[in-house]
């Protein structure tokens, strides 16, 4: 049972008009930052391959980006895992081979990688993974 009970993100789409990525994951930032945890400010995003300009392409390339790399990241050991990644996506939409591929290198070396599709979805797997600490 969750420390946070009764605590739910309030969608913003309908079926209509469904959730882009940038909306599942900002809904869901707002709700992990209203969470009175302070592990959960460890987490970070990650920015993804929106559209650049290659003058800042080549500059993100020589400080470390890569591509295929999860949108959301809590580097806090919990129970077997190292760490959590979190892989937003539109419902129906699936990750890339070379997002499986960087999935399958981050659990090799021992993390936790979901692709979710929604915040409600990623907050009950955050809370779920954080009840695994060692406290």
């Amino acid at each position: 049972m969750s420390r946070y009970k009764g605590f739910r993100v309030v969608p913003l789409a309908s079926a209509e008009s469904p959730l882009s990525e940038h909306q599942i994951q900002a809904q869901f930032i707002k709700a992990i930052n209203q969470i009175p945890d302070p592990v959960l400010q460890t987490g970070f995003a990650i920015p993804n391959a929106a559209k650049r300009s290659y003058a800042l392409a080549s500059m993100l390339k020589a400080e470390g980006f890569r591509t295929g790399m999860p949108d959301w990241c809590l580097p806090v050991p919990a129970g077997p895992y190292n760490c959590l990644w979190i892989e937003f996506k539109v419902p129906k939409k699936k990750p890339t081979p070379e997002q499986l591929a960087v999935h399958d290198q981050l659990r090799k070396v021992g993390g936790l990688v979901y692709v979710l599709t929604s915040a409600d979805a990623a907050i009950e797997v955050v809370l779920s993974y954080l009840r695994q600490r060692a406290i």
